[in-house]
Formats: C-alpha cells, structure tokens, sequence
C-alpha cells in the first residue's frame, strides 16, 4: 500500500501492520478493547442455524443430534455452543 511521508510529502510503502497500528484514548480505547475480547472469544448461538431443527432454540435440540453435530466440521462458536448445550463446558 502506498502513502505520503508527512515530513517529507514523498510516496513511500507503507508495511500491512503499519496500517492498522494507531493509538487511542478513553472511552474508544476501551470500546476497540472490548470488540477485541469479543472477536477472540467463541459465542454461544441462541438458534441452530441449519438442518431439520433450524431456528429452534439450542436448548430444545434433541441430545443425540447435538451429538452427531461433534462428528461433523463445525466452526468455533457453533463446535462451542453444542458443547455447551451437551453440558461439555460451561460459559465463563
């Protein structure tokens, strides 16, 4: 990517890291902060978002189709949220 060195007001590349590093204060330190505990965190999700139980809530699946979900690939939040449901862990 490039950019304009403001000393000198010549082009220059500027690296990828170097882009998304900035400095902040106060409240939006605190609210980047708090999307950043949230992105590293998996979530629970509130219905089950496909198959013949979609948009139920997770807590009305049945147990053995939760179970039969672990055998399959399942992103992070929706590996979490059967765990969660099968009672394998608990929210912190």
């Amino acid at each position: 990517m490039k950019g304009r060195n403001p000393a000198t007001g010549e082009d220059t590349i500027l690296p990828a890291r170097r882009l998304f590093t900035f400095k902040c204060s106060g409240k939006l330190r605190d609210k980047v902060q708090e999307m950043i505990n949230i992105i590293r965190n998996p979530v629970l999700i509130p219905r089950m978002p496909f198959g013949k139980h979609k948009d139920m809530p997770f807590r009305e699946v049945p147990p053995d189709y939760l179970q039969w979900l672990l055998t399959t690939d399942l992103d992070e939040d929706m590996a979490y949220t059967v765990k969660y449901h099968l009672g394998l862990l608990s929210v912190e």
